[in-house]
C-alpha cells in the first residue's frame, strides 16, 4: 500500500516480495534461538516439526537476504539508503549473529 499511497505503483511488487521474503528471515532467525531451548523442553519448534537441519535454515535465510537486495534494486526510492543498508548489511549481520553468535562483535 505504501507504494500506491506515495504514487509509485511499479514499486508495489518488489515491496511485496521484501515483506514476504523479510517475514521468512524473521521466522527462521527465531526458530533458530529457540531451537535448542524448545527440543530440550518438548516445545514445538518449526524447524525440528520440519526436520529442517540449521545448515539448510541458514541457507534458506541467505537466499531470502539475496532476494530481498535483487527486490530492492527494482524499487524506485527518493533516497534508498536507510532502507537499504537495514535490509542488507544489518539484516545480514542478524543473519550471521544468530548461526554463529561470536560473528560482528
Amino acid at each position: 500500500h505504501t507504494a500506491l499511497l506515495a504514487g509509485r505503483p511499479a514499486n508495489e511488487a518488489p515491496l511485496r516480495e521484501i515483506g514476504q521474503l523479510f517475514g521468512r528471515v524473521a521466522h527462521l532467525l527465531d526458530a533458530v534461538e529457540d531451537y535448542r531451548d524448545d527440543v530440550a523442553r518438548g516445545k514445538w519448534n518449526p524447524l525440528a516439526a520440519t526436520e529442517t537441519t540449521l545448515q539448510e535454515a541458514r541457507t534458506l535465510c541467505d537466499d531470502a537476504v539475496l532476494g530481498i537486495q535483487l527486490a530492492l534494486a527494482d524499487v524506485d526510492f527518493t533516497d534508498g539508503r536507510l532502507p537499504k543498508r537495514l535490509l542488507t548489511k544489518e539484516l545480514r549481520r542478524s543473519v550471521s549473529r544468530t548461526f554463529d553468535p561470536t560473528a560482528n562483535r
